[in-house]
């Protein structure tokens, strides 16, 4: 028996454990137990014991992501976990999962913090990733290790604040105008940032979006690709904007009723957003300041956070009324948000 492992033999008038730790080392021996399955106990304690000593972190990564693919997280959000994670203890990963203390955790996530080579919103992204990785370690059902050893790890700096980073209500308007005027033409770009401006859909639900989820003669639009972020993420929009609403009738009219729209990667409705900011004259935006804009413009009119949040495919409020969690349509009351920000581009004009 040269490997590690824990076998169950007689002994005397019992039974005992014999167990090795690792390759080539010492045998140990238990005390006598009167039957096989009291026996059994310790064996099993012991092969756990041994295996986590053996199990690498490299090995824990990527029992994470099998177990993340397994719970229908998207294989591009699982390897991003995995890729911050490689890169907090990228010189760990033949290392056992046993050698992760809380101090050797502090030690790791300080030196990629004050290293310079990450900003600060990125390395807390990382440290968040390995707070979820080592409560999944150290979770009853692994129990691979005892505690979680991020846990007590404090957060280095202040992320930078993007929320300001959108468009100017002249230079929304500037931009909706602009985007009209190519639409019109047949310019299914600028349809795409219409979407983005005006229904605070992302790109990658905007390139899902089949002819047979532009409904209600355009009223509605349904978000219901087959590979949206996450379960949220499904939901019905309102389109106030009534230019946009012909332009997705026509868009749609004659295909079939699952073809895409916009066929495209996500990626075009980036481009698209910055030739249609540079020939309406305002500053370059991408779908992240699109979103920021209606955000910001709905909540002028005094849109509640977690109404917005809804309607931009972030969930609902965990207290929500028992009618609106068991009844109502996802989106379908929260979806207004467009209403109030197309009033702010719409109205306020000086006559």
């Amino acid at each position: 028996m040269p490997g590690p492992g824990a076998w169950i033999r007689p002994f005397r008038n019992g039974f005992r454990v014999y167990y090795r730790e690792e390759q080539g080392g010492v045998l140990g021996g238990s005390r006598e137990f009167p039957t096989v399955a009291a026996a059994e106990v310790l064996a099993n304690e012991i092969r756990g014991q041994i295996s986590t000593k053996r199990r690498t972190i490299g090995d824990a990564i990527e029992a994470y992501k099998a177990d993340g693919l397994s719970r229908g997280l998207r294989p591009t959000t699982v390897e991003a976990d995995a890729k911050a994670l490689r890169g907090l203890l990228g010189d760990l990963l033949e290392s056992p999962l046993s050698s992760l203390t809380p101090r050797r955790c502090d030690n790791l996530y300080h030196a990629l913090a004050t290293s310079g080579a990450c900003a600060a919103g990125t390395h807390h992204l990382a440290l968040s990733v390995a707070k979820r990785f080592g409560r999944w370690c150290a979770h009853r059902r692994q129990r691979w290790i005892r505690e979680n050893p991020f846990e007590a790890v404090e957060k280095i700096g202040e992320a930078a604040d993007h929320r300001s980073e959108s468009l100017r209500i002249d230079e929304a308007r500037a931009f909706r105008t602009t985007a009209l005027e190519l639409a019109a033409s047949g310019d299914v770009g600028a349809i795409s940032t219409l979407i983005a401006l005006t229904c605070s859909l992302r790109p990658s639900e905007i390139v899902q979006i089949a002819a047979r989820d532009v409904d209600d003669g355009g009223a509605v639009l349904w978000v219901a690709g087959a590979k949206l972020k996450t379960q949220n993420t499904r939901r019905p929009i309102s389109v106030e904007d009534n230019d946009l609403r012909g332009l997705l009738v026509r868009l749609s009219k004659g295909r079939n009723p699952d073809d895409l729209l916009i066929p495209h990667h996500p990626r075009y409705v980036a481009r698209a957003g910055e030739r249609i900011a540079a020939a309406a004259g305002v500053p370059t935006v991408n779908a992240r300041i699109l979103r920021r804009t209606f955000a910001t413009l709905a909540a002028r009119r005094g849109r509640s956070l977690d109404d917005l949040a809804f309607s931009m495919g972030h969930g609902a409020d965990a207290n929500a009324r028992t009618a609106q969690r068991h009844y109502v349509a996802p989106g379908a009351k929260q979806a207004g948000a467009a209403g109030r920000m197309l009033s702010v581009l719409d109205g306020g004009k000086r006559k």
